[in-house]
C-alpha cells in the first residue's frame, strides 16, 4: 500500500518532501492506532467489547474499499462471476485456517 501511495504521489508530481511526509503519516497510522487502542482499554475508556465493535467497524471499511476496487476494476464495471468466486474461495480459506489451526 505504501508503494501504491508513493506511485500515485509521484504520478501527480507532488514535491518530494511533501510525499515523504505523507508516507510517514501513512506508516505511523497503524502503530499509533494500536497504541491508542491499548491505552483506551488500559484506562478503562473502552471495554474489550467496545474494542471488538471498533475492529468490526474498521474491518467493514476495509472490506468495502477492497470490494469496490476488485469489482469496479473491470471495463464498464460489469459483474464478473469469476472474481466473486475467487473472493469467496479466499474468504472461506481464511475462515477455515482460523478454525482448523
Amino acid at each position: 500500500a505504501a508503494f501504491a501511495l508513493m506511485a500515485v504521489l509521484a504520478g501527480q508530481k507532488h514535491p518530494k518532501g511533501k510525499s515523504i511526509a505523507y508516507l510517514a503519516m501513512f506508516s505511523l497510522a497503524a502503530p499509533l492506532g494500536y497504541f491508542i487502542g491499548e491505552y483506551f482499554v488500559a484506562a478503562d475508556w473502552l471495554s474489550g467489547t467496545g474494542l471488538v465493535f471498533l475492529y468490526a467497524l474498521v474491518s467493514g471499511g476495509f472490506l468495502y474499499i477492497s470490494t469496490t476496487i476488485v469489482f469496479e476494476s473491470s471495463p464498464g464495471h460489469h459483474f464478473n462471476a469469476k472474481r466473486l468466486l475467487v473472493a469467496l474461495a479466499g474468504s472461506l480459506m481464511a475462515v477455515a485456517v482460523e478454525y482448523l489451526f
